[in-house]
C-alpha cells in the first residue's frame, strides 16, 4: 500500500505541476492583456460585436484573470507542498495520519482523484505498519 500511495502521490504532483504551468499562462496572458489593452481594442473596433468595447473592459477582464490566476497558483503550491509532505510522512518510520486525511479532503474537494486515493492508501499502509510492529 505504501508503494501504491507513493505513486499516486506522483500522479497528483505531475498533474498538479500542469496545473501550475497553466496558471502561470493566464497570469502572463493577462498582464499582457492588462499592458497592451489600448492597441487591442483598436484592433478590435472593426468588428461588430466586439466584447471588449473599452479599454476599461478590456483591462477589467485581464485584472480578474489576473487576481484569479494568482490565487489559484498560490492554491496549487500549497497543496503541493502538502503532497510532499504526505509523500515524506510514508517514508520517516512514524505513524502520522495527518497528512494523508488532509490530502483525502484536497481530493475530494479538488476532484484530483490521485491525492484521494494516494491518502485512503497511505492511511492504509500507515496503519498496518503500526499494527504490525505492535
Amino acid at each position: 500500500m505504501k508503494s501504491a500511495s507513493k505513486v499516486l502521490y506522483t500522479i497528483g504532483k505531475f498533474f498538479n505541476v500542469i496545473e501550475i504551468v497553466g496558471e502561470l499562462l493566464v497570469i502572463i496572458f493577462a498582464i499582457i492583456g492588462m499592458v497592451n489593452a489600448p492597441m487591442m481594442v483598436e484592433m478590435m473596433s472593426g468588428m461588430e460585436n466586439s466584447m471588449f468595447a473599452t479599454e476599461a473592459a478590456l483591462k477589467t477582464t485581464a485584472l480578474g484573470g489576473l487576481i484569479g490566476g494568482i490565487v489559484a497558483l498560490i492554491i496549487s503550491v500549497v497543496v503541493m507542498i502538502l503532497a510532499f509532505r504526505a509523500t515524506n510522512a510514508l517514508d520517516n518510520g512514524a505513524v502520522e495520519n495527518g497528512p494523508h486525511i488532509t490530502m483525502i479532503v484536497i481530493g475530494v474537494i479538488g476532484g484530483n482523484i490521485f491525492y484521494l486515493l494516494g491518502g485512503i492508501f497511505g492511511l492504509i499502509a500507515e496503519n498496518t505498519l503500526s499494527s504490525a510492529g505492535a
